[in-house]
């Protein structure tokens, strides 16, 4: 046995009928002088992703009798000189001997037994890796693809003798055989533990651009697309969160998204339910391509893949509707939502509304924002069962404390109604709540890595919360209250916050709520949990929340009559804040003529 530098396994074959190992009859030829290229590649894998590269020809090859200027070459023969032999062009004799024999038979099991081998197997890999005959390299391809499509254990033997697939890497780089190279790969199923070389990136885009047609390996027709999408899936998921991160940048840099929108838009379902999902990571990786895409995807096709998945919908459509709303100015969500509702033919609202009612629990309360948003862009004083519908699942959701998916989706249920985002997507309402409260850099940060907002554009998001308010308001009323407020004592941490920034930027309104109602609500429900959120052992940006939360509040007069004169545990949670925020101060004066009204009282 003798091991080549790049990892590819080569044993001695047990010879068929009794064959000896061949001598070398072409010493200029020898397959070991090609191994030292093993580990060395001289050649350039780089960005292959461009227009103008022509697809290759889908004709099905057939084996050309071999040449051998020598005896006629039997099956046996063949067998074990691609076995053992160190002449490349006896080898590549043998395989065109071996793929005519395999076709003849009709993939004889007399002949995929004596093929199933490791050193068989090795040896059509090394072909494959050393041969410039593009007809040899297509008869390689097809009678490996043959023979790991039949047998679980022809698999594992490729994906042990190439465990970094550099023969595949390599094969991918031919322009004339790329795509049925992407067939056989996907056969393999490769894990992404083998896809560590960054020229993968490239590689998997191309056949994503060009894999339209199905290729054809013998007996066997696989889409590239679907290899494609099975190595995008495989780079962008199945490593650690930084190098999936990593990889997605690349996608995106490359022009990926480009080849996802079109395959979102004329793929089959399956193709655009996989591409709604890999474009999701894309954009959770590099959160500034999101205006990219809400331009550049066709809507229609967003609203007819959640009109044909509402049974059994993994929610990618609906993970990439919210994801394509967290934009940075309230006029390019308003614009967005307003193309989406008024769609073609497409009854946008009927269509999430249905969605809803059917949908797993999970993914209801951020298919209930979007309908909500959807609805506030109509006109608000007049009846909505979309708007119904929404608040009801959305308070539903809330009021669930056993399924943790579905807290986490109610947080960004939550986010999303609140409508801040910076550049990259990321929620801005909390920080900019803390900012009012003077902890402003967080809030600083984020918004930096975009233009700042004018007058006018933030004239805009102070409406729209307002407007928000006002609905969850009038519509979740006694239940949305009671659900918010038991979230903040018990909820994961991101609803704990997602519930006490929703509270905070709710309170100014409700203090200036015209409805006696909903003041005294606020004042009994709300309040007890904000001053259990002052404690010292919650976190500093819930302490602060829920200080500039009551003290919003306290302008209403019933409101501040229940709150002073305050207990004496609370004013000490409050000194202690006061070094970080105007609003413990503000409290804790109000605290002190609180105090001496009821003295004097």
């Amino acid at each position: 046995m003798w091991e080549s530098d790049s990892g590819l396994r080569r044993r001695s074959s047990s010879h068929l009928n009794g064959t000896p190992r061949t001598a070398q009859l072409e010493p200029t030829h020898h397959k070991s002088d090609y191994l030292r290229f093993f580990s060395c590649r001289s050649e350039q894998l780089g960005c292959v992703v461009r227009r103008g590269l022509v697809p290759v020809k889908q004709e099905q090859m057939m084996p050309k009798e071999p040449d051998t200027n020598a005896h006629p070459m039997n099956l046996g023969h063949a067998i074990t000189l691609v076995s053992s032999s160190d002449s490349l062009k006896e080898c590549e004799a043998s395989v065109r001997v071996i793929a005519k024999a395999w076709m003849d038979s009709h993939g004889d099991s007399i002949i995929e037994t004596a093929l199933s081998s490791s050193s068989v197997i090795e040896g059509l890999l090394e072909v494959s890796f050393i041969s410039k005959d593009d007809e040899v390299l297509e008869l390689s391809i097809s009678i490996l693809a043959e023979l790991v499509a039949r047998n679980e254990i022809d698999r594992q033997i490729v994906l042990n003798a190439d465990p970094q697939l550099e023969v595949f890497m390599k094969l991918l780089t031919n322009n004339n055989l790329y795509l049925k190279v992407a067939v056989l790969l996907y056969l393999l199923k490769p894990k992404a533990k083998q896809m560590l070389s960054l020229d993968w990136v490239p590689l998997v885009l191309r056949v994503l651009e060009f894999g339209d047609q199905a290729q054809t390996l013998f007996t066997i027709q696989c889409s590239p697309k679907s290899a494609a999408f099975y190595f995008l899936d495989q780079l962008i998921t199945g490593f650690d969160v930084d190098r999936n991160v990593e990889n997605a940048k690349q996608v995106v840099s490359l022009g990926g998204l480009r080849l996802l929108v079109r395959r979102l838009e004329t793929g089959d379902t399956q193709q655009r339910k996989r591409a709604a999902s890999l474009l999701c990571i894309c954009i959770r990786a590099d959160g500034s391509c999101r205006q990219y895409l809400t331009v550049n995807i066709k809507k229609a096709s967003i609203l007819e893949l959640l009109l044909g998945n509402q049974i059994r919908s993994n929610g990618c459509t609906i993970s990439l509707l919210a994801e394509l709303i967290c934009l940075s100015r309230r006029s390019q969500i308003t614009k967005f939502l307003t193309g989406l509702k008024n769609e073609g033919y497409f009854n946008t609202m009927h269509i999430l509304l249905v969605y809803l009612q059917q949908a797993p629990p999970e993914q209801r309360p951020l298919v209930a924002a979007i309908l909500l948003q959807l609805d506030l862009l109509g006109d608000t004083s007049q009846y909505s069962v979309y708007r119904e519908e929404g608040m009801d699942t959305l308070v539903s959701a809330l009021e669930n404390n056993s399924n943790k998916k579905v807290q986490e989706r109610s947080s960004k249920a939550l986010l999303l109604l609140g409508g801040r985002f910076s550049s990259t997507g990321q929620p801005l309402s909390e920080s900019w709540l803390l900012k009012q409260a003077g902890l402003d850099d967080t809030f600083t940060e984020l918004s930096a890595m975009g233009a700042p907002k004018t007058e006018r554009e933030e004239k805009e998001s102070e409406d729209w919360m307002r407007k928000v308010t006002n609905v969850l308001l009038n519509s979740g009323n006694k239940r949305l209250l009671l659900a918010l407020s038991k979230r903040v004592e018990d909820g994961t941490p991101r609803l704990v916050r997602a519930c006490l920034m929703t509270i905070t930027w709710m309170s100014a309104l409700i203090a200036s709520s015209r409805d006696a109602n909903v003041r005294s609500l606020a004042c009994l429900v709300i309040m007890p949990r904000l001053l259990e959120s002052l404690n010292c052992d919650r976190a500093l940006e819930e302490r602060v929340l829920a200080s500039l939360s009551l003290l919003s509040l306290v302008r209403n007069p019933e409101c501040y009559s229940k709150l002073f004169p305050m207990r004496k545990e609370s004013i000490a949670f409050l000194k202690d804040l006061a070094r970080i925020t105007w609003t413990a101060k503000e409290l804790l004066s109000l605290a002190t003529i609180g105090s001496t009204s009821s003295f004097n009282g």
